[in-house]
This record gives C-alpha cells, sequence and structure tokens, in this order.
C-alpha cells in the first residue's frame, strides 16, 4: 500500500512543478483538475488504511 502511496506523491509534486513552471492558462487549468484528481486519491487511501 505504501508504494502505491509513494507513486500518488510523486505524481501530485511532478504535478506541481509542471503547473508551477506553466504560463498557459488553459494548461494550467487542466494540471490543476489532474491534481486535484490526485489529491483526491491520495486521501482514499490514506482513509481506507485508517479504516482497516
Amino acid at each position: 500500500m505504501s508504494d502505491k502511496m509513494n507513486d500518488i506523491n510523486n505524481q501530485i509534486r511532478l504535478k506541481q512543478m509542471e503547473m508551477n513552471t506553466e504560463q498557459d492558462p488553459a494548461k494550467r487549468q487542466k494540471l490543476a483538475g489532474d491534481l486535484a484528481v490526485l489529491q483526491a486519491k491520495k486521501k482514499y487511501i490514506e482513509t481506507k488504511q485508517r479504516n482497516q
């Protein structure tokens, strides 16, 4: 389970870096949406682990 968590954390970090360097507002908005999905997945996994 922690491998999945590490993978998601790495993906989140990459999306944040991409978003910080992107100039085009449309692309930034898409990256923000992708980031929100990844953060929701992370929250889901954390909750699932806590409830086991």
